[in-house]
């Protein structure tokens, strides 16, 4: 069991305010000789005393944790999003608690319980299951936490969200001027995958450049989207250019491009989205969209701190990021 307060006091023969005030540091009108904090830091050494965090969060309001609810941590978009997470909160002297739900929203919504009993002082969720006007999204609605959805946007909950639509016009323009005509998309596997923002950007901007376009739902994993991409390469009336619904999917098509003895960008052109940084290492370097995973940390962070100082059930605040275009040597 581990020890208490008390059972320091008891041991030294002081009160458990004395145990307090010395072991937290505080300011006291007692007077506690330095022989005394000596043997109250001994006996807690000797106790292997260990404060009790929830204890300090509650009695001063605040516990100096966030909380991160996120699907995945092993891609790379997602994997740098929390890695920036991570050391914004550190630099601002917070912990972060990272919750993996693998895209199942019974495993966020119990993760969502967990963090709020008192475990953290605000919540990022880059939530997969999370739809408009469920019951899951109206419960996250009312918990009346400081909650910030990353990388989307709902209606009614303070969000971080990108732009698709700049970046993916800039790329299928660019495509338009390298010659390309015809240009597929391959999207996140989706019930609805014309509800999604980057398929919608993409649909938009092939429209307004007058390209021929075709959507192919891919696969969420890379052996799939591998075999994808050489289907793709065997395809008969194939495109000229791919964009992938990520960077991390554009590198399982590039794989399977090259099974079907094709060359990336000589027979086919391909772009990723998410602006990776791992993205400039791939081979070939990946052109990508993106309006930086860093900055999308940053501002996300920023968001859920004014939340966390803001009085509860305060009007929720969204921003949307610009995305662009980094052109590399994939496309």
């Amino acid at each position: 069991m581990a020890a208490k307060i008390s059972d320091i006091a008891n041991r030294v023969g002081v009160t458990m305010t004395t145990v307090s005030k010395v072991l937290n540091n505080k300011p006291s009108g007692l007077r506690i000789s330095a022989k005394t904090r000596e043997r109250i830091f001994r006996t807690a050494r000797e106790l292997n005393y260990r404060p009790s965090y929830a204890a300090r969060a509650l009695a001063r309001g605040k516990t100096n944790s966030l909380g991160l609810i996120c699907g995945d941590i092993h891609t790379p978009f997602y994997a740098e999003l929390t890695s920036h997470t991570l050391h914004l909160a550190d630099r601002k002297g917070y912990h972060l608690i990272v919750s993996v739900t693998e895209w199942d929203f019974a495993k966020e919504v119990e993760c969502l319980d967990m963090l709020l009993d008192g475990r953290v002082d605000g919540v990022l969720m880059v939530a997969g299951g999370l739809q408009p006007g469920t019951p899951q999204h109206q419960y996250v609605v009312e918990t009346g936490f400081p909650i910030v959805l990353v990388d989307m946007a709902i209606e009614g909950i303070s969000s971080v969200s990108t732009d698709w639509l700049s970046g993916m016009d800039g790329a299928v323009a660019h495509l338009k001027g390298r010659g390309h005509r015809k240009v597929w998309m391959v999207a996140y596997p989706l019930p609805l995958p014309l509800v999604d923002p980057k398929t919608i950007a993409f649909c938009e901007s092939c429209e307004r450049h007058r390209m021929e376009w075709h959507i192919v739902n891919g696969g969420s994993d890379l052996r799939t989207v591998r075999q994808m991409g050489r289907a793709l390469a065997e395809e008969a009336d194939r495109p000229t250019a791919v964009i992938a619904y990520s960077d991390y999917a554009a590198t399982g098509l590039i794989s399977g491009i090259r099974d079907g003895g094709l060359e990336v960008p000589r027979d086919i052109a391909v772009v990723g989205i998410d602006g990776t940084e791992a993205g400039a290492y791939y081979h070939p370097a990946l052109t990508t969209i993106g309006a930086g995973i860093e900055r999308l940390a940053g501002e996300a962070v920023d968001l859920l701190f004014k939340l966390v100082s803001s009085d509860r059930g305060a009007s929720p605040r969204s921003l949307s990021l610009a995305s662009s275009l980094t052109i590399r040597s994939s496309a």
